[in-house]
């Protein structure tokens, strides 16, 4: 067995120096490779840029620091996002039509009490109008005895020949009366009301009273 070699001078054996380590393999430099940055990394940069911008803009023109009719920004901002909200749904309404406000349909014009039996009395609303030209096709004036029936009981297509022309009516109010003759209709009277000549009306009645209830029949 050999033994370990002594140092000079002693007679100690010398200690063996210990084996280096291994040495590591070197490290690989670090690439940044272009498609590894991740996505969108540029978009993000640009819609911040354009975000500060605005708001820099923004600021320039309502700035912070300022009063707007006595109120803060925000509350001035607040109020006017309001008002737009409701000026656009006031748009938008009446764009489409608001519900409740078209106006309901007209209920049917109710049938005459009679339009043929003559004596049948009738209780309805007298006014009076300025003759001229009638349905009929005649003229007559203000001091004629005439009357104008409603619409609702013209039947034909050709006034002139309609059946209601013609007809002689008695119309009466208290211990009064008067027999009138039909020359025209009346498009904006009831069914049961009618207008006469304010000669006509006179006798009933005073023209200041412009409208009273009378009871009138066919004859």
């Amino acid at each position: 067995m050999a033994s370990l070699p002594t140092a000079p001078g002693t007679s100690q054996p010398r200690a063996q120096a210990p084996p280096l380590p291994p040495k590591a393999p070197p490290e690989k430099p670090a690439y940044i490779i272009e498609w590894e940055v991740p996505e969108g990394s540029s978009a993000k940069s640009a819609t911040s840029s354009l975000r500060n911008a605005l708001l820099a803009t923004f600021d320039r023109v309502f700035p912070p620091y300022r009063t707007y009719f006595g109120r803060s920004r925000r509350t001035f901002l607040v109020i006017m996002v309001a008002i737009f909200a409701a000026l656009l749904g006031l748009v938008i309404g009446l764009a489409v039509g608001l519900p409740g406000n078209c106006p309901a349909p007209s209920p049917p014009s109710a049938a005459p009490s009679d339009n043929t039996t003559p004596g049948t009395i009738i209780s309805g609303e007298m006014t009076y109008y300025s003759p001229g030209v009638g349905a009929c096709g005649q003229t007559h004036g203000a001091a004629d005895l005439v009357v104008a029936t409603s619409h609702a009981r013209w039947t034909a297509a050709n006034p002139n020949a309609d059946p209601e022309c013609g007809r002689r009516v008695r119309v009466q109010r208290g211990g009064a009366s008067v027999e009138l003759v039909v020359v025209d209709k009346c498009t904006g009277c009831a069914v049961d009301n009618v207008d006469v000549s304010p000669t006509a009306f006179q006798q009933l009645g005073d023209l200041a009273e412009g409208r009273v209830n009378v009871e009138w029949s066919y004859r």
